[in-house]
């Protein structure tokens, strides 16, 4: 892992291969935001530039095709011992995973709309280790960040590894099939009356419609407006006179003014707050100057 740049060196006979990549840091991670139109077409280039590096150190290495199954690990030693996630990784990890398989030739994509042109969708490069990258012929465990080491700067590579082919063993032959097992059929005469689903809501029909007749029928009784001619509510208040005089409950005992009385609460006395602030003046001098008995 001296030189990241070396080409590949791989180890056929042990079923294992390491490929060294080229790149120091991840060129592509999932914190970079895709927002513009230029960050779009910069991913593109990325994408399509590790699916080549790849291609070409794999068939470099002259790595076997067409096996049954392999196991692609992504390594990455940083640097510095900075925290790293390895979520950040898998953008990377994608495009090699695509470049080691069968790939798929250019074709064209016709839109549903007959007066639209159809799309060219380039081809995709693959050195054929396996047909395809789904969990049936490839395993991706997750990538692995490894300490930095004192004087050596980032490495990036891919490890490899696969079982033995069955090639040339004798395919061991399909164990037979069991006889299938006969039921006899039961007419429905003699089978046991099995209650379904049908029966169930018949009932409860039925229920619902037996209840109202059981229940004692409630008849509605119209509500009658009480009205006594003997009670009369009048909207305008009447003057409330004290057991005194009537002049003393309907005009001020200061200015003579007219008073009118409030429906409720103590009769007045005087016309407005300046009068009763008089009239205790008045009647406070006078308990001063009554003699003392």
């Amino acid at each position: 892992m001296n030189n990241p740049a070396a080409a590949a060196r791989s180890d056929i006979g042990a079923g294992s291969a390491i490929i060294e990549l080229s790149w120091t840091a991840p060129p592509l991670t999932l914190n970079q935001r895709r927002a513009t139109r230029g960050a779009m077409f910069a991913r593109a280039a990325k994408i399509a530039a590790v699916r080549q590096e790849v291609y070409e150190r794999a068939m470099a290495a002259r790595l076997p095709r067409g096996l049954d199954h392999v196991t692609v690990t992504l390594h990455y030693r940083p640097r510095d011992n900075r925290r790293r996630d390895t979520d950040n990784l898998v953008d990377t990890a994608k495009p090699a995973y695509d470049a080691l398989t069968d790939g798929r030739p250019a074709r064209l994509s016709r839109p549903r709309d007959p007066k639209k042109k159809p799309t060219l969708i380039p081809a995709q490069l693959g050195c054929g280790l396996v047909p395809d990258d789904t969990p049936e012929f490839m395993a991706k465990p997750e990538p692995i960040i490894h300490r930095a080491e004192k004087g050596k700067s980032g490495a990036m590579w891919l490890e490899i590894t696969w079982d033995a082919q069955p090639s040339d063993s004798v395919p061991a032959e399909p164990a037979p099939a069991p006889d299938p097992v006969v039921v006899p059929s039961v007419p429905v005469e003699q089978a046991h009356p099995v209650r379904t689903a049908r029966i169930a809501p018949k009932r409860a029909t039925e229920n619902r419609q037996r209840r109202p007749a059981q229940r004692p029928a409630l008849h509605a009784v119209p509500a009658t407006p009480i009205s006594s001619p003997d009670i009369a509510v009048s909207a305008t208040p009447t003057p409330i006179s004290s057991p005194g005089s009537a002049s003393s409950s309907c005009h001020c005992s200061v200015c003579g003014k007219d008073i009118v009385q409030p429906a409720t609460g103590r009769p007045r006395k005087t016309c407005s707050g300046a009068c009763r602030v008089r009239a205790s003046r008045a009647s406070a001098g006078k308990k001063v100057s009554a003699p003392h008995g």
